[in-house]
């Protein structure tokens, strides 16, 4: 990991995937990062998730990472077109990557909140009937409801529990 994380620490923009934007991975750069001492890296990183989750007093938004394209890419159900996807797994994957910002720096209360948000938001995708989890919700007013996929849902867990 360390050979990882040295090239990483050479990247302007040391995150990415198969997508033209996407909001997964950041976690692992990020912490990789702090574990070799790549503060640049981290930092850069921590700025770039912070820059697609946002503080907004709602349950739909705060915390909540940026997410379009799954529904359509993925097998999910994408009857509008390409929509804001609300509480998708990479939210509380970005929380590790917040959260362990502000247990290094306790007065940044932005860190706390956006943080949580995207880490307990992720818990509204398990259906409380049956207990299957779906990857996200459908912003769409049209819609507003859990998508019927799972895709990568244990992913986010994961972030979930680890926090």
């Amino acid at each position: 990991m360390r050979s990882r994380a040295t090239a990483w620490s050479k990247l302007p923009f040391p995150f990415g995937s198969e997508m033209p934007w996407d909001s997964t991975g950041q976690e692992e750069v990020y912490l990789w990062s702090r574990r070799f001492n790549f503060t640049t890296s981290a930092l850069k990183t921590l700025g770039a998730v912070m820059s697609y989750s946002p503080k907004i007093p709602s349950w739909g938004y705060l915390g909540n990472s940026r997410r379009y394209f799954d529904f359509i890419v993925y097998g999910g159900t994408a009857p509008t077109g390409t929509e804001r996807e609300l509480h998708h797994y990479g939210a509380p994957l970005n929380a590790l990557v917040l959260l362990d910002a502000f247990r290094r720096n306790s007065s940044d209360l932005y860190l706390l909140k956006v943080g949580m948000g995207g880490l307990t938001g992720t818990l509204s995708n398990i259906n409380s009937n049956d207990g299957l989890a779906s990857m996200a919700w459908h912003g769409s007013p049209s819609i507003m409801g859990r998508d019927p996929t799972n895709c990568d849902y244990g992913i986010g867990f994961f972030g979930h529990a680890t926090n």
